[in-house]
């Protein structure tokens, strides 16, 4: 996990930045959640989805997985296993 931020309700930031690059894993961010309990009303993952590692149980609450990248949807066993997913093409 590279960053984390919550925001409450008409709280959103005037822009952010992304940050990454080392390999995707969702397990930390998850896991974070969890542990400082934090319950969202939605979770928005951003990634290439490159990963094969995400939590083994889904979340008790909604996640969209936006796929940022080519456009291309990851082979069939990198895909997420629970939620939804939008693909942002470059």
């Amino acid at each position: 996990m590279q960053d984390a931020a919550v925001y409450g309700f008409g709280d959103l930031p005037g822009e952010t930045t992304a940050r990454g690059r080392g390999g995707t894993t969702f397990r930390p961010g998850f896991a974070w959640v969890a542990r400082e309990g934090v319950i969202p009303g939605s979770c928005l993952c951003l990634a290439d989805m490159e990963c094969d590692r995400y939590p083994a149980v889904p979340s008790p609450f909604p996640v969209l997985w936006l796929q940022l990248g080519t456009g291309c949807p990851p082979p069939e066993h990198l895909r997420e296993p629970w939620g939804m997913r939008i693909d942002i093409s470059a």
